[in-house]
């Protein structure tokens, strides 16, 4: 029986999870966060192996059978100092624990950073203190507790899952006084040269004055309601609503709310915020539980989008598969119920289906009703217009052809285009015709001439270029890993990783600052190293509508590759927010090697529109998405070169995109005037957009020519 047998037999009767590699073998210890990796002639093998060298399986089950009780006890007492502590915690398979306790979140590693210490280790204790967990809000324990924890059963972490979907259940920590305190905090922070102790830290926090006092009983009125503070508006409180789609501003820096509260009084203004606020809720309220209920009845769902890094207001959808009904649930529902009656509201919030607001209506008076079922795949009802896509008659191509060519010869003289050498979008030597090997050569030997860069290092030993192997032993001896360095950095090591094994283990070794992270682990992945194939698949905690990497998804059975194959597909038909266009799915697809993803894009009713054309548009941006799209224009000819795809560049080179981009701007602007402040640098932006576009519009050109025939 070979080595690699005995240690599959040994972890199969433990029933331990084992993976088999072409560069060893890897047990995964009870705990589940790492693996024993047994890797000959590796630097990243638990155990160091010469290559070549017999292999003692007994003594090295021995070995793993030692690390692994002193992770297992080491883990068992982690998850008892957090349960002491009052932490919600999960683990996941990657060994990360995530936990929270009131309104601190931390992260502790019990993965491959835990191996290395329990190897060394001697006593439980040493290992509890070189972990370092007391570094954060736990307590080191004493021998004595040790012991303790050991006799006890494990506290059990939550799923990791559950873990995100927890509510926060610390409502001290989002209530107004905690929000007044954050404000006495950022003010306090404008001298913080009298912030000298805890003391005075507390001092300067604690509201004061008159508007002080007012948002005192404010706080005091409202317990329950949770508030933050608004980084964009210096000074302003907002109290959130309980229906959490907007919330009561006051800006506490505001002259009329210091003269109101000199003619009123502090208490006097603080109860009638208190009452203004409970009004509007009750409104709010009122209306929403009308629509709610009118929705369940119908079967309905709910999708609430809104573009979270813009400050526009949410757009609440519903409907069964189609967004049927739409409104603003936000600030203009406020508005609207500050002034108006609920049936009024309801009439003009809902002024497109009639039939719907009076079944609203009729819903008035009626106890809370719960939220209808959440969804993120309401696809609008109305389908945009497409706009026509240019005809590739002869003249056109010709034309195109030429252009292609010039935009890329301007592509060649820039030496910023070395960069682009390991992104398979823009250059996949597999497929690529476009530029020939010669021409990365010269681009290394200009950078060589200039500042050497580790790319232009890949490239010479690409080529077989002694240089390369100098230049990679240079710099590999004049650096030190950190945390960031580039993926070409990464791959050079790896390469030479035999020849210089010292070397290599500072890089990779289990117990080196990089390899203790499994730091760029999917660069590594890619490169065929198994602990960060092993990581990367432990890490993927993506839920049912999360898209991972090809990495990760080349490790799934042939059952769930087959429904991301079909999920994929269903996306490219149906997806409507295409300005910007999503890269990572068209990216996915192209690594999988799944070029019906890219023809099932000819069938998308929206995609046209969304590319090529602006709009107000409730989840997307206004301008054209192609002008964002280089990347996904990039992705999409490596995946599925097509003619339906060079039609779509050459209407997109025909186009002046920008100019709709400028008129889809100003618009905004004429809409919303206080958006005229970021006018001008938009406008520098598209341009700049622009250029990136060009060149990828020229390379999916090339790609697409051969679809074409001779022209």
């Amino acid at each position: 029986m070979d080595w690699k047998a005995t240690l599959r037999a040994y972890a199969e009767g433990k029933g331990l999870d084992w993976i088999d590699d072409p560069l060893g073998f890897g047990i995964e210890f009870a705990d589940g966060c790492d693996v024993f990796w047994i890797l000959p002639g590796e630097p990243m093998s638990t155990v160091r192996l010469d290559e070549g060298a017999p292999i003692d399986t007994g003594q090295l089950l021995a070995e793993f059978e030692r690390i692994d009780r002193w992770r297992g006890q080491a883990i068992h007492v982690l998850k008892h100092m957090l349960h002491d502590a009052g932490a919600k915690f999960a683990i996941n398979r990657a060994g990360t624990v995530h936990c929270h306790m009131q309104f601190c979140g931390m992260e502790y590693e019990v993965g491959p950073s835990l191996t290395p210490l329990a190897r060394e280790a001697t006593s439980l204790h040493d290992l509890v203190l070189a972990a370092r967990w007391h570094e954060g809000f736990l307590q080191n324990p004493s021998p004595e507790q040790l012991e303790a924890y050991l006799a006890a059963e494990s506290p059990n972490p939550l799923p990791i899952q559950e873990y995100y979907d927890v509510e926060d259940e610390d409502a001290e920590c989002s209530n107004i006084s905690f929000a007044l305190c954050w404000l006495g905090l950022c003010k306090a922070l404008q001298n913080p040269e009298r912030l000298t102790s805890a003391e005075s830290i507390a001092e300067a926090i604690e509201p004061t004055g008159r508007i002080g006092q007012a948002l005192k009983r404010l706080a005091e009125r409202l317990p329950e309601a949770e508030a933050h503070i608004d980084l964009l508006q210096p000074g302003t409180l907002q109290v959130d609503f309980k229906d959490g789609f907007a919330s009561f501003p006051i800006d506490t820096r505001s002259k009329g709310l210091a003269r109101r509260i000199k003619n009123e009084g502090p208490q006097a203004v603080g109860n009638a915020l208190a009452d203004e606020f409970l009004d509007l809720q009750s409104k709010r309220s009122t209306v929403l539980s009308a629509i709610w209920r009118a929705a369940i009845d119908r079967g309905w769902k709910r999708q609430e989008v809104s573009l979270s890094f813009v400050d526009v207001e949410a757009n609440m959808f519903l409907g069964e598969s189609m967004r049927e009904v739409g409104f603003e649930a936000g600030e203009s529902l406020t508005r609207a119920v500050r002034f108006h009656d609920a049936q009024t509201v309801l009439k003009k919030l809902i002024k497109v289906d009639l039939d719907f607001a009076d079944a609203c209506i009729r819903h008035l008076g009626e106890e809370d009703a719960p939220l209808p079922e959440e969804t993120d795949s309401l696809r609008p009802r109305n389908l945009p217009a497409s706009p026509p896509l240019v005809e590739l008659t002869a003249d056109v191509i010709a034309e195109m052809d030429a252009w292609a060519s010039g935009i890329i010869r301007n592509k060649y003289q820039s030496l910023k285009t070395l960069r682009e050498y390991g992104n398979r979008d823009f250059y996949d030597p597999a497929i690529d015709c476009w530029v020939e090997d010669t021409w990365w050569m010269w681009l290394a030997e200009q950078s060589l001439k200039r500042r050497p860069s580790a790319m232009a290092t890949l490239v010479l030993l690409d080529a077989s270029d002694p240089r390369g192997t100098e230049r990679a032993i240079e710099m590999l001896n004049a650096t030190e890993p950190h945390d960031e360095l580039y993926d070409e950095q990464i791959e050079i090591a790896w390469r030479f990783r035999h020849e210089l094994p010292d070397i290599a283990r500072k890089w990779f070794g289990p117990d080196a600052p990089v390899g203790m992270d499994i730091d760029y682990h999917e660069v590594r992945a890619l490169l065929g190293d198994p602990v960060a194939k092993r990581m990367l698949v432990a890490g993927y905690e993506g839920d049912e509508d999360d898209y991972p990497s090809a990495l990760v998804a080349k490790q799934w059975g042939e059952k769930r590759q087959a429904k991301l194959h079909r999920d994929l597909i269903a996306w490219a038909r149906n997806e409507h927010q295409c300005s910007p266009p999503e890269v990572d799915p068209i990216r996915l697809a192209a690594d999988m090697g799944w070029r019906d993803v890219g023809e099932a894009l000819e069938e998308n009713p929206y995609l046209l529109a969304g590319l090529l054309t602006f709009a107000r548009r409730a989840d997307e941006f206004d301008e054209p998405g192609l002008l964002m799209g280089d990347s996904y224009v990039l992705a999409w000819s490596r995946l599925c070169p097509s003619r339906f795809l060079a039609r779509v560049v050459a209407t997109g080179r025909k186009t002046n995109l920008i100019a709709l981009a400028e008129e889809a701007a100003h618009n905004s602007v004429a809409i919303n005037p206080s958006a005229k402040v970021n006018l001008s640098m938009s406008l520098h932006t598209y341009r700049q957009l622009y250029k990136d576009l060009e060149v990828a519009l020229a390379i999916a050109w090339n790609r697409c020519r051969s679809a074409l025939g001779d022209a």
